[in-house]
């Protein structure tokens, strides 16, 4: 299956190959031609990138400190609720109407640190990492 899609992507870049002769590298050629179909519209932006090397990747020049630790501080919330609510010893029986719980109150509580050591471990990783 590995040298039925080598030898496609081949012929799609235009590098005659002889499917009898086995190479001991399939690794791809060093000139990597991707074709737009000319149906397809893009953006002069996306064509710029898009006439770039295969291996770019796009970013921002600049990003939103406060966004990203924003974004962080949810989700270091969520993985503590999810440790939190899957322990057995924390019941979560409700015995609301069925429409009550359909629409639950918002809530900003985040649970306690220092309940499991991995996930504080894990959250200091991440945030050193930043």
């Amino acid at each position: 299956m590995c040298t039925t899609k080598h030898n496609k992507f081949l012929s799609l870049v235009g590098v005659n190959h002889n499917p009898r002769v086995q190479h001991s590298n399939h690794n791809v050629p060093s000139h990597s031609v991707v074709t737009i179909p000319e149906d397809l519209s893009l953006s002069d932006s996306e064509v710029s990138v898009l006439s770039k090397d295969l291996n770019i990747v796009p970013v921002a020049n600049k990003s939103d400190e406060f966004q990203v630790k924003k974004d962080a501080e949810s989700y270091f919330r969520r993985i503590r609720l999810k440790g939190y609510f899957s322990n057995s010893s924390h019941s979560t029986s409700d015995d609301r109407d069925v429409f009550e719980r359909i629409h639950p109150n918002k809530s900003n509580w985040v649970p306690p640190e220092g309940e499991f050591a991995s996930l504080d471990l894990f959250t200091l990783f991440l945030i050193l990492l930043f």
